[in-house]
């Protein structure tokens, strides 16, 4: 079965320093989407939309925590959307002491994906 429906996909993360708490933060991962696949596109607002410039689609799937179900999950965000999940990516990665494996694990994606389109 596939999982269409976000809301239905519930799960929390709390801690007493919030996300930026290392170690203190407790994660309720019961129906977690336990991330297997990333796809994105740039797509065009409709006119007459709030939004001026481009937009951002981005679908996240994978398997639901403690099922076998599969859920897909679109999500639409502008330019600073994506210039957050970046950035709090990155700076998580920095306070876990880990940003040289994430330099690496990004360097391998790009060839990855030059790799695919032809790019040298």
């Amino acid at each position: 079965m596939t999982a269409t429906d976000p809301r239905k996909l519930r799960g929390s993360m709390a801690g007493p320093g919030g996300p930026f708490d290392n170690g203190g933060v407790v994660i309720d991962g019961q129906n977690a989407v336990l991330l297997e696949g990333v796809g994105v596109a740039a797509v065009k607002p409709e006119s007459g939309s709030d939004s001026d410039g481009h937009m951002i689609a981005m679908l996240l799937n994978g398997r639901v925590n403690n099922t076998t179900d599969q859920a897909d999950v679109l999500f639409l965000f502008d330019v600073d959307g994506a210039a957050s999940i970046i950035t709090e990516l990155v700076d998580l990665a920095a306070r876990m002491g880990s940003g040289g494996e994430l330099t690496t694990a990004i360097e391998a994606a790009y060839a990855a994906i030059d790799a695919e389109l032809g790019r040298s």
